[in-house]
């Protein structure tokens, strides 16, 4: 069994099929015998291959959604190759709804848990996806950068990634023609050619980039003559539609630029022959191109009639899609908020690490910054004791009921920005959730911890900020637990927050607007 088990998961990694039926038919095989066996990452991988398969072969949403909840039961938050391939998943999943901002957190994930396993093809890949992000928000400068440096990590790399590299650099001078870096482009196109991939999509993606340089520089007779050899790698090449789709509609921008216009129409009737275009979006774009043909052609008739067919499907298109534009049109916001203010993303691995570990609202550090804080402190020698503090607002509830829900948020940021207040790399405040804080102390006695707390309670003494509903003070206050623990192989990090957090409750029975330590022996007197 174990043996037919081994098998049949290679099958599936090599995705070596016959046709889509087998394929399915080995995924539900798998699945049969990794429950049977009760392998929790079979299992996972089970379900993930079905949503692999629901994704890619099918085009299923509502199956790939399914099979990605059940394979989400399995999964553990541990680093493994299974967690890589759900979040891949769920990027693919958030790219049918224009969710940006979740695609750009499952490719930090990925980054994340690449980095720790060692697989670094597979952090190269979100760098690029993450490139592509910004390329949809029309950072063009960032994305570029971004694909140089996907580029540079491919390239220093000692693994092949033939394919890749080519597509990668195709991508960059895709954004040298939009950034107007002309006199770069030659170099990448060199790239290109030195690689010499052994794919009927390489001459392809070569003259492609060559029409980009053509056009750029006006040099009419090139950009002709690279569209007609083009025309016939397309018309021979065997599969995938939608590549040779965007393959025109690049051929047409080309086109526009010199303003050949035979040649547009001819492409123009090409487009409308070949592609049976079922997606409206795709449908629009032939609309749209065919509006700026003939306001170049000054067709004036003809562009009345082509404005009407456009608007009457762009009409369908928000009754239809209403939903997905307006999340589409918040994540294009919220993900330009993120770049003004995480500069740092552009070049910086960690701070790509972190992005996802920062909350919002406060600023700190998140619930998954400390889970990722103890997966990782396991391997650092650096680290000889290890203290935690938790601070809970008190009675919280009552300030929101009094003074309302944005006052209530405003009273979490003002406790985050005191807890941030001093300067030291040893101490890492948190938010654990809801008016719940932790901070993280490294490398700290439990004297120098009380030190901190206390100066945290004067700094929020002078802030005086009113509760009239405290049962404890008419001022906002905290009640805390700490405590602190050698990091020696006995140590177990949940203990201590368990501990931590009853010596927490023991403040709040105390009368609360005080701290707890807690010992080996017990906890302390309340300070």
């Amino acid at each position: 069994m174990d043996k037919d088990i081994i098998e049949i998961k290679n099958k599936i990694t090599d995705n070596n099929f016959s046709s889509r039926e087998e394929r399915l038919e080995y995924c539900n095989l798998f699945l049969k015998y990794s429950l049977e066996e009760n392998n929790q990452d079979d299992i996972a991988y089970a379900y993930l291959s079905l949503a692999s398969y629901y994704a890619n072969v099918v085009h299923d949403t509502n199956m790939l959604n399914k099979y990605m909840k059940k394979a989400r039961k399995y999964l553990s938050n541990e680093p493994s190759p299974n967690l890589i391939i759900y979040h891949t998943l769920k990027a693919l999943n958030d790219n049918t709804t224009f969710d940006l901002l979740s695609r750009l957190d499952s490719y930090l994930e990925i980054i994340r848990v690449a980095d720790i396993l060692g697989v670094p093809s597979k952090a190269y890949f979100a760098y690029g996806n993450i490139a592509e992000l910004f390329r949809l928000c029309q950072d063009y400068e960032t994305a570029l950068e971004y694909s140089i440096e996907t580029y540079e990590k491919y390239k220093s790399n000692s693994e092949n990634y033939t394919n890749n590299k080519v597509i990668t650099l195709t991508n960059i001078v895709e954004l040298l023609n939009y950034t107007n870096k002309v006199d770069e482009i030659p170099f990448y196109i060199k790239e290109i050619e030195k690689l010499n991939w052994n794919s009927k999509v390489y001459p392809i993606l070569l003259n492609i980039c060559y029409l980009r340089l053509y056009s750029m520089r006006h040099d009419n007779e090139n950009v002709i003559t690279t569209n007609e050899k083009l025309l016939d790698l397309i018309r021979s090449f065997p599969s995938s539609k939608s590549f040779k789709y965007d393959c025109v509609v690049i051929m047409i921008e080309a086109m526009m630029h010199i303003n050949a216009f035979e040649e547009v129409q001819k492409l123009i009737t090409f487009m409308e022959e070949t592609f049976e275009v079922t997606d409206i979006n795709e449908w629009l774009q032939i609309q749209k191109i065919k509006i700026e043909y003939f306001k170049e052609t000054q067709d004036e008739e003809s562009l009345k009639q082509q404005y009407l067919n456009y608007f009457r499907a762009y009409e369908r298109v928000e009754k239809e899609k209403q939903a997905t534009k307006i999340l589409g049109i918040r994540a294009h916001i919220e993900i330009q908020d993120i770049l003004k203010h995480e500069k740092k993303l552009l070049v910086d691995n960690k701070s790509l690490k972190n992005e996802s570990m920062i909350d919002v609202m406060t600023q700190l550090y998140n619930r998954r910054y400390i889970n990722t804080f103890f997966l990782n402190i396991v391997n650092d020698t650096s680290i000889n004791t290890l203290g935690f503090a938790i601070f809970d607002v008190d009675y919280f509830k009552e300030y929101n009921d009094t003074y309302g829900h944005l006052m209530g948020d405003q009273v979490l940021v003002d406790i985050a920005n005191i807890l941030k207040s001093t300067d030291n790399p040893n101490i890492k405040p948190c938010r654990f959730g809801g008016d719940e804080f932790v901070c993280i102390f490294t490398n700290m006695t439990d004297v120098e911890i009380e030190s901190y707390i206390i100066g945290i309670l004067e700094k929020l003494k002078k802030k005086a900020i009113h509760h009239s509903s405290s049962k404890c003070s008419n001022e906002v206050t905290l009640s805390i637990g700490y405590g602190v623990s050698n990091l020696d192989k006995n140590f177990n990090y949940k203990n201590l927050l368990e501990n931590i957090d009853t010596v927490l409750y023991n403040s709040k029975r105390k009368g609360r607007n005080t701290y707890t330590k807690y010992t080996n022996e017990g906890d302390d007197n309340e300070k």
